[in-house]
């Protein structure tokens, strides 16, 4: 009696299949510094093939991707080879498209085509355009690769790709739920067995400012375009925190596209293949030459070193001349850009004076200078050849001088040292560092992490984890010595052989510094331009880099100022958040 009872069970249960479908989870929101979404969920239909479970008839299977083709718009050919590709790959289901109108949707639907399968899930909606896509980032389905190398990964996933969305993706993503199904082979009905729900992700609240992150977007794109460029950079931090307002890499990308990637073939197609790379995140990965943007950090060395006092001058004709050990007559000869006449430190770099920064930089026979070893320890100091741990992928790594190479071809040569020290040559860092080591110098000497993400939260809004500033240098050196170069940096503003004088009409005390760097092979000029406000208890430093600008730091200087004017319009310098900031000094 038992084994014929066991045998009847056991007749009963194979006529049964167990099968699990993923239950997509909804991932969290991202925020900016305000409360404001810089993003959507909004509903979304997936299309997904079921190879194995389309018709068996070949003129009926033919007929059933015939009419999909038709609704979604595809070459039928196209899903034939999604079919085949699933089939010889032993996948359950093959995505057709990422996300399909809601019409379309309803079609299939309403068609019921067997082995066709609508997923109703929340999709991504970047509504910030370009603007916001190197922040962001974007989303995609999972691939091979990554369900190799994550096994909890579903074939249905979606993760992170780029930016925040990839730098926070398991906070983000949540946890996908289950649900098992039970078939009866000859009924061929389904029946729900279990249910696991899914989990909504955390959310981020960012430092991004999103007003500020748009208009420094389209201020800086319209200042490229006007001079017939395609590239730049353009960021904003809170010098005393470390705090990211606005990120702008230019050109940039709709991260929509890459929502439904077969609608959009064509404008991928493009992007990829694009010179320009606008995939890449040049705020956060390039690395460029600093250009006379490292003077004040000179001028602190040389103060910390005891090279020279603040009030020490030279004598800058226009050019530096260095004895030729090989031939008297045929001299070394360093050009500056104009002649200043007698210059102290302050001028030196208000007005950028390079053979000031030669002299103090490298030396001559007459003055002692900093030297290429002990440079080299201040650009450690400043992190220019380390990454500083901004929470976003790809963070890239700045160059400083290998001086004592011997695989280095030639041995380092005093002009050598003349070059690092008006920014040229064996040096560069990447803006987010850049901008970073010009906040130091200019709050009293603290290196911060730069960071976009201030808290995560759960659903409820309950705070799952806050970050704060973290110092990664601090007391980097005198502060006299800081308040000098601070002091130069406002005069390049304030008086009128300052290489920003043209914005001393601001409302507002401020300080900056102008740079012009030479860079593929000294074919092509890039412009910079780094200043803080207000002078007295610095709130902002922004930084505005354009590739290819042909007459230098001039074409960056009116975009800085057209952002720092918008800031003081729209958020003020008030007393307020200086309050605030002092918890961090």
């Amino acid at each position: 009696m038992v084994v014929k009872d066991g045998r009847r069970y056991r007749e009963r249960s194979e006529s049964k299949i167990l099968k699990s479908i993923g239950i997509p989870s909804i991932r969290g929101m991202i925020y900016d510094r305000y409360g404001k979404p810089l993003l959507k969920n909004v509903a979304g239909f997936r299309l997904l093939i079921i190879p194995t479970g389309l018709p068996a008839d070949a003129r009926e299977r033919n007929d059933t991707l015939k009419e999909v083709a038709r609704i979604i718009e595809v070459d039928q050919p196209y899903l034939v080879e999604l079919v085949v590709r699933g089939l010889r790959e032993y996948k359950d289901s093959v995505v057709v498209e990422e996300n399909i109108g809601t019409e379309q949707a309803i079609a299939l639907k309403v068609h019921g085509f067997r082995g066709i399968r609508i997923i109703d899930e929340a999709k991504r909606q970047y509504d910030g355009g370009p603007a916001f896509s190197h922040v962001l980032g974007y989303v995609g389905a999972v691939s091979a690769g990554d369900l190799a190398l994550q096994s909890e990964l579903r074939i249905d996933d979606v993760i992170g790709r780029a930016g925040l969305e990839r730098y926070y993706d398991e906070v983000l993503k949540g946890v996908s739920g289950e649900k098992i199904l039970k078939k009866d082979i000859v009924s061929r009905a389904f029946e729900e067995v279990a249910v696991r729900e899914p989990q909504l992700g955390y959310s981020l609240e960012t430092s991004i400012d999103a007003d500020l992150q748009k208009y420094f977007f389209d201020r800086l794109r319209m200042g490229i375009e006007s001079l017939g460029r395609k590239r730049g950079v353009g960021i904003a931090l809170r010098p005393q925190t470390g705090e990211v307002l606005a990120l702008v890499s230019i050109p940039s990308y709709d991260s929509n596209w890459f929502i439904s990637p077969h609608r959009y073939s064509r404008e991928l197609a493009q992007l990829l293949s694009d010179a320009d790379q606008p995939l890449f995140s040049r705020a956060v990965s390039g690395t460029y030459n600093p250009g006379s943007t490292i003077k004040p950090l000179i001028a602190f060395a040389a103060l910390e070193e005891g090279v020279v006092s603040s009030e020490k001058r030279f004598e800058d004709p226009g050019y530096l001349l260095v004895p030729n050990p090989y031939n008297s007559s045929s001299p070394s000869v360093f050009l500056d850009w104009r002649a200043h006449g007698s210059v102290d430190m302050r001028k030196a770099i208000a007005a950028s004076a390079n053979v000031y920064f030669y002299i103090v930089g490298g030396g001559t026979d007459a003055q002692k200078g900093i030297g290429i070893e002990r440079l080299v320890s201040y650009f450690e100091m400043f992190n220019f050849s380390t990454p500083l741990g901004i929470d976003m992928s790809g963070e890239g790594s700045g160059r400083i001088p290998d001086w004592q190479d011997p695989d280095r071809g030639e041995p380092w040569r005093l002009g050598d040292t003349y070059n690092v020290s008006i920014g040229q040559g064996e040096i560069s860092i990447t803006p987010i560092g850049l901008i970073s080591s010009i906040a130091a110098l200019v709050n009293g000497g603290t290196l911060y992490r730069p960071y976009i993400v201030k808290r995560i939260k759960s659903g409820d809004n309950t705070i799952i984890r806050e970050f704060v500033p973290e110092i990664i240098r601090k007391n980097l050196g005198n502060l006299e010595n800081l308040k000098v170069v601070k002091e130069g940096m406002r005069d390049a503003i304030e008086k009128p052989y300052g290489t920003a004088f043209q914005m001393s009409d601001m409302p507002f005390s401020a300080g900056g510094k102008s740079g012009t760097a030479q860079a593929g092979g000294k074919t092509k000029i890039n412009a910079l331009f780094a200043a803080f406000a207000p002078y007295e208890k610095p709130q902002i430093v922004i930084l505005v880099l354009v590739e290819d600008a042909r007459e230098g730091s001039l074409n960056a200087i009116p975009i800085a100022k057209d952002v720092l004017m918008w800031y003081y319009l729209n958020r003020g310098f008030n007393q307020r958040i200086t309050n605030a900031l002092r918890i961090y000094e």
